[in-house]
């Protein structure tokens, strides 16, 4: 096996990340097999769900499938000739997939026809998450010198910026929503009962009333 200059100490086994534009090397096996399971579990997954989403919106659908081939895109492209910036964009895609994910359960769903509605934390997004996470630290153990280091500032001040949100409540979920047609009216009757007082439809709270009836 050919050996690379490690960014800490001599000479390694361990494939590291040409910079950009150069010549990358092959990444050594138990590396690619990291990043090939990680991004196996999360396209997998996102593509499980995604049929369920497009019923809810085509954009929704489309994000699931495009966020899985950008995650099989990847493990083919590492597995051709690595550079840094096919790691970059692996570093910077799986990042904003998780943080679309942080959103829509803390302030809600940003956009669509579900804008602000606060989706729950269920397994399955939550272990896709999770391997997108891992799949990150791999990505950057890749990068070598100062772009290890440029990335893991740039990474900081992100986790910076998501205190500072956290802090001022922008991540705070909003009010509830008010939904219309046979949702709206489904969770007023559920509010009610919750309550211990019968629902009244609008329809007749509103309807005239008749003389001498109060």
């Amino acid at each position: 096996m050919e050996s690379v200059r490690s960014p800490i100490g001599p000479a390694a086994p361990v494939a590291q990340v040409a910079s950009p534009g150069a010549e990358g090397t092959a990444l050594a096996g138990g590396t690619f097999a990291a990043v090939a399971i990680l991004s196996g579990v999360a396209a997998g997954i996102h593509l499980g769900v995604a049929p369920e989403h497009f019923a809810e919106w085509w954009g929704y659908g489309a994000f699931f499938v495009l966020a899985a081939v950008g995650e099989c895109a990847l493990v083919a492209l590492l597995a051709l000739r690595p550079r840094a910036w096919v790691v970059q964009a692996g570093i910077w895609a799986s990042l904003a997939t998780m943080l679309m994910y942080l959103l829509s359960r803390t302030a809600g769903i940003p956009l669509g026809p579900a804008t602000g509605i606060v989706e729950p934390v269920e397994l399955p997004g939550l272990a896709a998450t999770v391997a997108e996470a891992a799949l990150v630290v791999v990505l950057c153990g890749l990068l070598a010198g100062r772009e290890r280091v440029r990335t893991l500032n740039a990474l900081g001040l992100v986790g910076a910026a998501l205190w500072v949100a956290a802090l001022a409540g922008a991540l705070a979920p909003p009010a509830q929503p008010v939904a219309g047609g046979h949702a709206g009216h489904g969770a007023a009757l559920h509010a009610h009962a919750a309550m211990g007082v019968p629902f009244i439809p609008d329809s007749v709270r509103n309807a005239p009333r008749l003389p001498g009836d109060g």
